[in-house]
């Protein structure tokens, strides 16, 4: 299972944007230290209370060039709101930059606030998406192609560079309405689902997605990530207390604020539902707040259930979650790291001391924020300090040898060697087809 920490440079009460963006940087080094497969960023647009991840691009670009190891996500870059030609360059550039380590995960957002915005209309967005998606593959695939289309028309043209992963990097698309899992299945393309999602409809409308791959001759394993807040403590009352107020900050912010633009009836409905939902209910159905082992067991049914293949962990949910009076939080996270390391019984990279990491040569400095914290450090433990009796180790489940050379994340086996490529000391072979 793929290991991904989903980011959307949240702006906490009383920072400013520029703590913002140092915060989250000092996240994803301490993401990087510590093992984890990728991460996931979001794309936000005139939401000045709520996050200043408005350039997932570049921001990856800026991940790429800070980092050695762990993969960079967009979860997802919103195609309609963009030039699909500049898209494609952009793209193909962070790939090149990141030796690889890229993840191309595209939607349209169920938001009609960031069209309206952008002077969109929003009943544009799905032939926008389908027709961007489309001539964003044509480029990478192409010397030089032409396109006349409904919202875009080229001749000649011949992107540069072409993607470093070849032919292209991993295409994700996120997923929620019930016509776009069979839609997006036809395609063969891997997919986002949120949790939030009742766990019959999600099944269901899953297997209508895997029908649609099946029936159009997609052929090997789906690839499903599900995304999830997860917060996790020594104790279940720690787990629930702790996050308490922030997880309904977020939920209440939805209702009052995102409700105003939901793209469709069907997501406005979610979203009053949650809100009015005692959080008794919310623990059960809409977040994996835990212990490490009940962590574990969450985990293994989205498997069982959905045929999961990643989480995207969506840590600190509302952004407010306090940190734990007079803990030493680098020193937590380098013990978590380490923990990691002791577990997986088998040669690995060490971890990357946060001084070393800040000494890493990098196109931007290094954040200067506080360390990732208590949460994370809590989550990374989970099912690794098997000599504290917490959990139980299942290398196919935890995949625990993503610091090893052979590759960044998973276990090296046949499998994903070719969906990856071999990877050593930084360097990354070209992917084959990622789809």
């Amino acid at each position: 299972m793929n290991f991904g920490m989903f980011t959307d440079f949240h702006i906490g009460e009383n920072k400013t944007q520029a703590e913002a963006f140092d915060e989250s940087f000092t996240q994803i080094d301490d993401a990087e230290s510590m093992g984890f497969d990728t991460v996931w960023l979001a794309e936000h647009h005139f939401s000045p209370e709520r996050a200043v991840l408005a350039s997932p691009m570049v921001i990856a670009s800026a991940i790429a060039a800070r980092t050695r190891r762990i993969r960079t996500g967009l979860a997802v870059q919103v195609l309609p709101l963009t030039n699909p030609l500049r898209v494609a360059e952009e793209a193909a550039t962070v790939d090149h930059i990141s030796k690889g380590r890229f993840e191309f995960g595209i939607g349209r957002s169920g938001l009609t606030k960031y069209y309206q915005g952008y002077n969109i209309p929003y009943s544009e967005s799905r032939p926008r998406f389908l027709e961007a998606l489309e001539i964003i593959m044509e480029a990478w695939k192409s010397d030089e192609f032409s396109y006349e289309g409904q919202f875009h028309s080229y001749e000649d043209v011949a992107v540069v560079p072409k993607p470093f992963q070849q032919p292209y990097p991993p295409v994700r698309v996120a997923v929620a309405g019930e016509d776009t899992f069979p839609l997006i299945g036809k395609m063969g393309h891997p997919i986002f689902v949120s949790a939030n999602a009742g766990r019959e409809q999600l099944k269901t409308r899953i297997a209508s997605y895997e029908e649609a791959r099946a029936a159009a001759g997609h052929t090997g394993p789906t690839d499903i990530a599900v995304r999830i807040p997860v917060y996790a403590a020594e104790t279940t009352e720690q787990a629930h207390s702790e996050p308490e107020a922030s997880a309904m900050s977020a939920i209440q912010y939805a209702a009052s604020e995102l409700v105003k633009t939901a793209a469709s009836e069907e997501t406005a409905q979610r979203i009053r539902q949650t809100a009015n939902t005692p959080y008794s209910q919310v623990l059960q159905q809409r977040v994996v707040f835990g212990t490490p082992a009940e962590i574990v067991e969450r985990f293994k049914g989205y498997q069982e259930d959905f045929g999961a293949t990643g989480v995207v962990m969506e840590v600190n949910y509302g952004g407010r979650v306090p940190l734990r009076p007079g803990e030493e939080l680098a020193a937590a996270d380098q013990r978590a790291g380490n923990a990691a390391l002791q577990v997986a019984g088998r040669p690995l990279q060490p971890v990357i001391p946060r001084e070393q990491n800040a000494a890493i040569p990098r196109s931007i400095p290094p954040s200067t924020g506080p360390p990732l914290g208590s949460l994370f450090a809590h989550f990374i433990q989970f099912g690794l300090e098997l000599d504290q009796g917490i959990g139980e180790f299942n290398p196919g489940f935890f995949d625990l040898s993503i610091l090893a050379p052979d590759r960044p994340g998973g276990q090296g086996g046949t499998d994903d060697q070719a969906r990856y490529g071999n990877r050593a000391e930084g360097e990354t072979q070209a992917r084959g087809s990622g789809d």
